[in-house]
């Protein structure tokens, strides 16, 4: 039994399906369109009935994208789309995901954040967003159980360079540029703003907090 067919009734959950192979999209764009699949080396046609949800973090609209990925495919997958901010757009939630897995991975006894340490994590940029997050946290819950508070000092070594202060400096002025820019281009609209810069308000009143701006 394949997941297609395990699946049947209930939801499929393809996980980094920008991923997949050519040969795979043709397969799938057959079944979403049709219902129907063939088990490997079987000829009997088979149905099932599913709900599918796909997620990536890839961009798989324009040139580049559709180079990787079929257009078909995209607008069958794409009926309903969520979109979920990087972490470095709801700096807000940075703290608490950090205490959360570090509280996970060091159980009751294990340490926690210092306030400077928490400093540290919300400068950083997070390319690799929650799952880079999480793996920080697990490293420093398995390096630090005997410990009762992780200081800045421990997390930086988990991090790249961008963390330095002098970079998160940049970083912030590199990002303020990208608002005034596009306010502009907005004439004075927020949610234009907001769309241009493909957040939500609500985090687009967070970012304009953080870096000071009254527009």
């Amino acid at each position: 039994m394949g997941l297609v067919e395990a699946a049947h009734g209930g939801t499929l959950f393809l996980d980094e399906a920008g991923e997949l192979p050519h040969d795979v999209q043709v397969t799938l764009l057959r079944f979403l369109e049709s219902g129907e699949y063939l088990r490997l080396g079987e000829t009997q046609v088979r149905r099932a009935d599913v709900r599918v949800i796909a997620a990536t973090n890839r961009v798989l609209r324009g040139a580049e994208g559709e180079r990787l990925f079929r257009r078909d495919l995209l607008f069958r997958l794409n009926e309903i789309e969520i979109r979920l901010p990087s972490l470095r757009e709801r700096m807000e939630d940075i703290v608490p995901l950090a205490h959360h897995f570090l509280s996970f991975y060091g159980g009751l006894e294990g340490p926690r954040l210092g306030s400077d340490a928490d400093a540290v994590l919300r400068s950083y940029a997070w390319p690799g967003n929650v799952r880079e997050l999480e793996n920080v946290m697990k490293r420093l819950a398995a390096l630090h159980s005997g410990e009762s508070v992780v200081s800045a000092s421990a997390v930086l070594p988990f991090l790249s360079d961008s963390a330095q202060p002098n970079a998160a400096t940049d970083r912030m002025a590199s990002d303020r540029d990208a608002i005034l820019l596009a306010w502009r281009e907005a004439h004075g609209n927020k949610s234009r703003l907001a769309s241009l810069l493909g957040v939500s308000r609500k985090t687009l009143y967070a970012r304009l907090k953080r870096l000071h701006l009254q527009l």
